[in-house]
């Protein structure tokens, strides 16, 4: 019943992500300035991650909004040192999993948190290496399993692959050293 939206009146891709309650058609306090326009729920239907710019307009990080708190309170669960970078949020197909991205055009580099568990640690998928790009899907619930499937499929570069190879990976430890192709 709650509708996220980004708007940006100035013209400055400066957004504002707002919230709508779809059955009133009123908006929430709740104000996010300062983003890209980039947000996604996570799956407790209160809680949004939203990329933020810094001065220079390049999306450097990403905060936490809880609905009804303060945004100016709002964390910053990642945020990205190098300038030549850019960050961005969102989620898998499955909807299990929250991911950050930070990267140029060579390089990725990926945090993952589940999507039912907001204020869970975010935790690095796979460390960046130069001209290394990486990203990801889990493969979700298989033949009826519950709880979902428990490994990544990993589109890379990584050895050199030629127009990008596809690697697995067990969640529980989704390094580089545990993909096979």
């Amino acid at each position: 019943r709650l509708f996220a939206y980004a708007l940006d009146l100035k013209g400055s891709e400066f957004f504002a992500i707002r919230v709508r309650d779809l059955a009133t058609g009123d908006d929430l306090p709740d104000v996010l300035e300062d983003s890209n326009g980039s947000f996604v729920w996570a799956e407790d239907g209160q809680t949004l991650f939203y990329t933020v710019l810094d001065e220079n307009h390049r999306p450097y990080g990403v905060k936490r909004h809880r609905l009804g708190s303060d945004p100016a309170a709002d964390d910053l669960v990642y945020r990205e040192a190098d300038p030549g970078f850019f960050v961005g949020v969102g989620k898998t197909a499955s909807r299990r999993w929250l991911v950050i991205s930070a990267h140029d055009h060579t390089t990725a580099e990926l945090r993952i948190c589940p999507a039912d568990r907001p204020d869970a640690a975010w935790r690095l998928v796979a460390p960046r290496e130069r001209d290394v790009e990486y990203d990801l899907e889990d493969l979700g619930p298989q033949d009826g399993e519950r709880n979902g499937g428990d490994r990544f499929v990993i589109r890379t570069n990584a050895d050199g692959a030629e127009d990008f190879k596809l690697v697995t990976a067990p969640v529980a430890d989704p390094g580089r050293a545990n993909w096979s192709d």
